[in-house]
């Protein structure tokens, strides 16, 4: 990846990330825990989150808060979710409908969906994405193929589809075998088969009903999102929707870092701080430089998705996935580590933060490619 970015943050952008951590730290950090416990995301920091425009992307024709470009709202996510990544994963998996239909609906999918996302009176249509460990187009098993009758068949099978929103209808995501090209298509949940319960009383991922669904049914051409519409291709869509939960868990896992930097400069063992010792300061700039180096990287490729033709940017957009997770699973397994013993205990919230992250990152990657996220 060669493309240049220019570090250097607008104004717009830095007082944006200045909103976004003040409910960061306020409103989300303190409902963390009682979210844990429930499982459920209260209203209204589920709308605090939909009105700050990151999580749930709605056109400013239909009542939203516009598009930002994908740089500003990887760093609205990753700044939200300084404050609990588990929340605002949830609300990024239950928005990812709205992203995709705001880049690429047609008019009348627009129309019918958004205003209810825009004003949190209707949920638009969860993303059915992921497929066991291979997010790569060419990887896909589900197929989207054109009939003789101009209608088109979508049938297979995906898992991590967020039905907790109470969201009727499903965007699948597959393969078109004959023109080996993404598509993406618009099902009523009626016509698919739910094949797992979500699991429930974990984080507040759980409220994002994350479920593994298979199907086997014959739409209209209109059912179909757009092949591209403004510049913006379906495959850089999808790699915009993969890069949003690799951001959710920088941002937890930085919060971990710093968390667990002040336990050290402050817990004193053999007469002196515990950050003065190697194994907890090298530690810890570790985990600094390669979460700065992950950020960096997810930074880079916002800003470049449309310099890649659609094989290979879902190639490199994997890699930095997976860079991030491991990143994030990483330094969040050391924060616990360098509490000791209270790292697992929840007057900590580090272990909140580890479990959310090493969650995310069986999503998207490949458990054999991220250090410490255990297989599910």
């Amino acid at each position: 990846m060669s493309a240049s970015f220019d570090l250097t943050l607008p104004d717009e952008v830095v007082a944006m990330r200045q909103a976004a951590r003040g409910l960061a730290l306020g409103r989300l950090d303190a409902v963390a825990r009682e979210v844990d416990t429930t499982g459920q995301v209260p209203a209204d920091v589920a709308g605090h989150l939909r009105d700050m425009g990151f999580t749930c992307v709605v056109d400013s024709e239909f009542g939203g808060g516009g598009v930002p470009d994908t740089h500003t709202q990887l760093i609205g996510v990753e700044t939200l979710a300084h404050g609990d990544p588990s929340i605002v994963g949830a609300e990024v998996f239950t928005g990812g409908g709205a992203l995709l239909l705001s880049l690429l609906g047609t008019a009348g999918q627009r129309r019918c969906f958004l205003p209810g996302a825009a004003a949190g009176s209707a949920a638009a249509p969860a993303v059915a994405l992921y497929e066991r460990f291979e997010p790569s187009p060419r990887a896909y098993d589900t197929e989207i193929t054109r009939m003789t009758d101009g209608r088109y068949l979508v049938r297979g099978e995906k898992v991590a589809v967020a039905l907790g929103g109470g969201a009727d209808h499903v965007i699948v995501v597959g393969r078109d075998p004959e023109q080996n090209v993404l598509r993406a298509a618009v099902v009523a949940l009626a016509d698919i088969e739910v094949a797992s319960a979500p699991a429930q009383g974990h984080l507040a991922m759980s409220s994002a009903g994350l479920t593994r669904i298979r199907f086997d049914v014959t739409v209209d051409a209109d059912a179909l999102l757009r092949d591209e519409a403004d510049g913006v291709t379906l495959a850089q869509a999808v790699a915009r929707t993969r890069l949003l939960p690799a951001a959710v868990a920088l941002g937890g896992a930085t919060r971990a870092r710093e968390y667990a930097t002040r336990y050290a400069t402050e817990r004193v063992a053999f007469g002196r701080p515990i950050i003065s010792f190697q194994g907890v300061s090298f530690t810890l700039a570790d985990n600094h430089m390669q979460l700065d180096a992950a950020r960096l990287g997810l930074w880079s490729i916002a800003t470049a998705l449309d310099g890649f033709d659609d094989d290979r940017l879902a190639d490199e957009v994997g890699r930095i996935v997976a860079e991030c997770h491991a990143a994030a699973t990483t330094a969040t397994r050391d924060a616990i580590q360098i509490l000791g013993g209270h790292g697992f205990l929840t007057d900590h919230p580090v272990e909140l933060w580890y479990r959310c992250t090493a969650l995310l990152s069986t999503i998207d990657c490949d458990p054999r490619f991220t250090r410490f996220a255990p297989a599910v």
